[in-house]
């Protein structure tokens, strides 16, 4: 009898091991070809895009793997398609008392 039918964290460690073991054994080479590919006919996708597309065709392989090599590929496309970052602004209020009011309800209730 398989210890995992009696123990929960032992089906997790082995549903764990499984997940592990699922990625598609594909070298790098074989890799860039098939995001060229994939960019040939999108050119401004992204990493979800590029990750999608890769499952479609049968080919697993991690995101952190993928990110990297759209990193290598394409050095300036993916610099510009970061994050720029939210700029906060200070509100301007007539009164002390509004500006606090104004705080609460900015910051506290958001």
């Amino acid at each position: 009898m398989a210890c995992y039918k009696i123990c929960p964290l032992c089906a997790l460690t082995a549903r764990v091991q499984q997940k592990l073991n699922h990625y598609s054994e594909v070298d790098d080479q074989e890799l860039i070809s098939a995001i060229r590919l994939i960019r040939e006919d999108a050119p401004f996708s992204g990493a979800s895009m590029v990750i999608g597309s890769l499952r479609a065709n049968g080919i697993l392989v991690t995101r952190e793997r993928v990110c990297q090599t759209l990193r290598n590929l394409d050095p300036l496309g993916t610099a510009l398609r970061w994050p720029a970052g939210a700029t906060k602004r200070r509100p301007y209020c007539s009164r002390p008392k509004f500006f606090v009011a104004h705080w609460y309800v900015e910051v506290v209730l958001n």
